[in-house]
């Protein structure tokens, strides 16, 4: 099964990342070396609905420090971003 991003989620996504590359996190990789990481560690198995990770940051203003990342289908077609 293909996961595809709703606008909405792509949007989150989107903001997400800019907040965490505002500033530089101090004490934990990148959001993008952490999402690289996620990736490596699932080799050639795609993430599917119902999968999960977690991203730990210590630059968003200690509004969140964990967000854990839950992956839903989509059964609209997809955004123009993905």
């Amino acid at each position: 099964e293909n996961l595809k991003f709703e606008a909405s989620q792509a949007a989150m996504l989107r903001e997400f990342a800019g907040r965490c590359d505002r500033v530089t996190d101090l004490h934990f990789p990148s959001l993008e070396h952490q999402l690289e990481t996620v990736r490596l560690r699932t080799g050639e198995t795609p993430l599917r609905s119902g999968d999960y990770f977690c991203t730990r940051h210590s630059n968003l203003g200690g509004v969140v420090q964990a967000a854990f990342h839950l992956l839903t289908s989509s059964s609209e077609s997809p955004a123009s971003d993905e």
